[in-house]
């Protein structure tokens, strides 16, 4: 039933080498790898930033900023207009986790994730930052529906967080994807594309493969080669497919 019910709620649809689209309960995911700041900046509503872009820019005007909850007064989202080819654009800053890394004198490298309230250290850094890293993704697609909801076509990019703050790309990205994946399940209106930006092509096929996990499709696909095994359809199917169905067989 899971199969059948996967197969009707989403679509998948491959349209270049660096943009790659899923449709899940009727929200248009669309992953691409490019710069923030690029071309995407004209194609959003809203553009969310991570600490480690807020340095890369020159002009802010935040007009608002507000504590998240559970989050120390380290942890904010403010407001900031960025220049872009169609005049500006609206953007929602969050500070997400930093872990740092540390040699102590054993000459081993060490976790350390600081809050004002209590650090934690190795294990548990990440365990927390994770943590964390969940409620960021959370708070910026809940606090950007206000930012969309009187717009005609509501769209929001989103880039990796966190993975230039210490937490490695493939403990931070299923975050994301589970993030997104459940905030979609759960507010099936409130974006009409929520786009993924990633810069780098080996994010990008972590991104694509996760999203087909998580919504089923990838499920179906095996299900259906399994069926189909006899005849020569395992060359038509994406490289990042074919390689997880060989690990399964």
């Amino acid at each position: 039933m899971q199969c059948i019910q996967g197969m009707k709620t989403n679509s998948l649809q491959k349209t270049s080498v660096n943009s790659w689209d899923i449709l899940h309960y009727k929200t248009k995911i669309n992953l691409i790898q490019e710069k923030l700041f690029n071309n995407i900046s004209n194609k959003v509503n809203l553009i969310i930033i991570g600490k480690n872009l807020q340095v890369k820019l020159l002009k802010r005007n935040r007009s608002q900023c507000f504590l998240m909850t559970h989050y120390s007064s380290l942890y904010h989202i403010g407001t900031t207009l960025i220049p872009c080819n169609n005049g500006e654009i609206s953007s929602l800053e969050i500070v997400e986790p930093y872990i740092e890394q540390r040699r102590w004198s054993d000459q081993k490298n060490h976790f350390i994730y600081r809050t004002a309230e209590r650090s934690w250290y190795d294990k548990e850094a990440i365990q927390h930052g994770l943590q964390d890293l969940a409620m960021c993704y959370d708070t910026v697609l809940t606090k950007g529906t206000k930012k969309t909801i009187d717009l005609n076509a509501k769209t929001i990019a989103l880039p990796t967080l966190s993975t230039k703050l210490g937490l490695s790309l493939d403990k931070a990205t299923p975050i994301a994807i589970k993030q997104v994946m459940q905030f979609i399940e759960k507010n099936p209106k409130a974006y009409d594309v929520i786009y993924l930006v990633v810069e780098d092509i080996t994010e990008f096929n972590l991104y694509k493969l996760l999203l087909l996990q998580h919504s089923g499709i990838l499920h179906n696909i095996c299900l259906f080669y399994w069926i189909h095994k006899d005849h020569d359809i395992l060359s038509q199917l994406p490289k990042e497919v074919r390689d997880y169905i060989a690990q399964l067989v």
